[in-house]
């Protein structure tokens, strides 16, 4: 159940404009990050605290090598919660929406 392994932390204020009036095929870009199962025990201003910590740390440390292909295509209908349709897995067999990973991650 992807609602109880992973969270999904959205900056910039132009997605979550356009979160108001979503539309098929609405994308943002990620950096996927693993965490240990205790990160998902801690309450969510912690959990905050400690991604932003991270991702300044991160972004710090990769500054030299980000390029528009370090971030990942993440689909924001797919986000648990922002559509009521997201409940149903039928909706994920949406390729407009859905496509196959072109690119290997390597996670944990």
């Amino acid at each position: 159940q992807l609602a109880t392994t992973t969270r999904f932390l959205v900056l910039g204020h132009a997605t979550w404009d356009q979160l108001r009036a979503p539309f098929v095929g609405l994308c943002g870009k990620a950096l996927f990050r693993c965490v240990e199962p205790a990160w998902f025990a801690l309450d969510p201003f912690a959990q905050q605290a400690e991604c932003d910590a991270w991702l300044a740390e991160s972004l710090v440390a990769r500054a030299a090598s980000l390029t528009p292909r370090t971030w990942s295509p993440l689909p924001l209908l797919g986000i648990p919660g922002v559509t009521p349709e997201s409940e149903d897995p039928a909706y994920y067999r949406d390729t407009r929406q859905f496509r196959a990973k072109r690119r290997a991650t390597s996670c944990c």
